[in-house]
């Protein structure tokens, strides 16, 4: 599975401020996996988690990013 999140705002998004307090992703990732950053933009996914089946951290402005469980 992939989740694709993206902030094209003008400033950065800390997840966990958001409605749920995060992305919902129970049945995607499970709590505490390793995260994949697909597309290369390993600094802009760094400070992402999972916990409580929410994707939680800090989302540059002006940044997209691909993820998946990593091994």
């Amino acid at each position: 599975a992939v989740v694709f999140v993206v902030n094209n705002g003008r400033g950065a998004v800390d997840l966990a401020t958001l409605s749920g307090g995060g992305v919902d992703v129970q049945g995607i990732f499970s709590d505490g996996a390793a995260l994949l950053e697909i597309t290369g933009n390993t600094t802009a996914a760094s400070s992402l988690r999972v916990a409580g089946g929410r994707l939680t951290g800090t989302l540059p402005a002006l940044t997209a990013v691909m993820l998946a469980a990593g091994n």
